[in-house]
């Protein structure tokens, strides 16, 4: 009599292929977060003559729900209750904004011109990125089996 074999409900090419979709989506959105915090903190900036960092913050606090909405919904399909996972989205936020604003502070120290003090988000937002996207992938929005 032959051993009978079971197939596993998901294969590990299965699981690669979801994660290049979320990975493709994460970048979609992002790529549309992005900008658009920018030119929310440059007139927020602009129109209040706040402190960058307040601006940073506020630029942020705006558009954390839609981006947390679009990445879980769109880029890692899921749907429901959220299991604290808007809690755990809103610390990475918090985490680049302190980053983001520490830097940004330097850079206004320092005599930065405008338009360095208005990148300075941006280019921290992009060197935390990829860890981003590890944590919400590997972490938070697992699939559970």
């Amino acid at each position: 009599m032959a051993p009978t074999t079971t197939s596993t409900p998901t294969t590990s090419t299965e699981d690669q292929s979801r994660s290049r979709t979320a990975f493709r989506r994460y970048v979609i959105v992002t790529a549309i977060a992005t900008p658009a915090n920018l030119i929310l903190y440059a007139t927020v900036l602009r129109v209040t003559h706040l402190h960058p960092t307040i601006c940073n913050a506020i630029a942020a606090s705006v558009l954390t729900p839609p981006t947390f909405a679009a990445l879980r919904l769109w880029a890692w399909q899921r749907a429901g209750r959220t299991h604290g996972q808007l809690v755990a989205y809103w610390l990475t936020t918090v985490v680049n904004v302190v980053a983001a604003s520490a830097v940004v502070w330097i850079v206004t120290r320092v005599g930065a011109p405008q338009t360095a003090i208005v990148v300075t988000p941006l280019l921290v937002y992009t060197a935390m990125w990829a860890g981003r996207y590890l944590l919400l992938d590997r972490l938070l929005f697992v699939v559970r089996r």
